[in-house]
C-alpha cells in the first residue's frame, strides 16, 4: 500500500524517508509493491526489481445499468443472463455476513468452498486459515468485512472475501463448488459484490495482486505494483 499520507504531501514524505535512511545509515531499502500510479519510485532514488499486475474497476459512472453499458456486449449479457438463469431454476439468496454470532458459520462455508475449489489444496489461504478467521471477527467489529456468500436452496454455493475501507473496496479471497460450475457460480457471486460496492458509494474496487484472466473482465485499469 506504501507509505500512509495525503497525496499531495508524498513529495515531503519521500524526502523524510531519504533522511531517515541517511540517519540510519542504513545499506539496503526495500520497498515491496508500491502503487505505481502513486508515483513513489520518481519521488525516491530507487531502482524498481519487480512489477505486478494489481487490477482495479474505478467507478465512473453511479449506476449498474451505466457500468454495464459501458463495458462489451457478451459481459453485459453474462452479467444479467446467469443470475437469471441461476434464479430461474434454483432458490437462490445473497447473504452479507454481518452478524457476529454467526461469522463463523460463515467462515466455515467460505474456507469449505475455497478447500472444494482447490481440491484439498494447502493454499497460502488455508495455511493461514487461523489468523484470516480472527482478522474477519475484528474486521466486521470495525465495518471492515464485505464476506458475501451465495446460497443456493439454502446450501452455500459460492463466496467472496473482501475488505472495505474509506470509499474502496477489496477482493482478497473466494471460493465456489465446482459441481456447480455450470452456472458460473463464482462469476455470479463476484459480479453481485461488484454491484453492491457500487451501489454502495464505492469509488473503486480493487481485485489486489495477481493477472488472472477473469480479473480483467470485471477490470479497466492495471497501474500495477512494483518492488524497489
Amino acid at each position: 500500500l506504501g507509505p500512509i499520507c495525503r497525496q499531495g504531501d508524498r513529495p515531503a514524505v519521500a524526502a523524510a524517508l531519504e533522511r531517515t535512511l541517511a540517519e540510519a545509515k542504513a545499506d539496503v531499502f526495500l520497498g515491496e509493491r508500491l502503487a505505481c500510479d502513486e508515483g513513489w519510485s520518481g519521488l525516491l532514488p530507487v531502482t524498481q526489481l519487480k512489477h505486478e499486475s494489481s487490477p482495479v474497476l474505478r467507478f465512473t459512472v453511479g449506476t449498474w445499468d451505466e457500468l454495464l453499458r459501458a463495458r462489451s456486449r457478451n459481459f453485459r449479457e453474462q452479467s444479467r443472463r446467469r443470475p437469471a438463469k441461476l434464479a430461474e431454476r434454483h432458490d437462490v439468496g445473497y447473504r452479507l455476513a454481518d452478524d457476529a454470532d454467526r461469522l463463523e458459520v460463515d467462515l466455515d462455508s467460505l474456507f469449505a468452498l475455497h478447500r472444494t475449489r482447490w481440491s484439498g489444496t494447502k493454499t497460502g489461504f488455508l495455511r493461514r486459515e487461523a489468523f484470516h478467521r480472527e482478522f474477519a471477527a475484528l474486521a466486521l467489529e470495525r465495518g471492515w468485512l464485505r464476506l458475501w456468500l451465495l446460497e443456493v436452496n439454502d446450501e452455500p454455493r459460492a463466496a467472496v472475501y473482501g475488505f472495505r475501507f474509506g470509499d474502496v473496496e477489496c477482493f482478497y479471497q473466494g471460493g465456489r463448488d465446482p459441481a456447480w460450475d455450470e452456472h458460473s457460480v463464482g462469476f455470479v457471486v463476484l459480479v453481485h459484490a461488484i454491484r453492491e460496492a457500487l451501489e454502495g458509494g464505492m469509488r473503486e474496487y480493487r481485485l489486489l495482486l495477481g493477472h488472472e484472466p477473469y480479473k480483467y473482465r470485471f477490470a479497466n485499469e492495471d497501474a500495477g505494483v512494483e518492488t524497489v
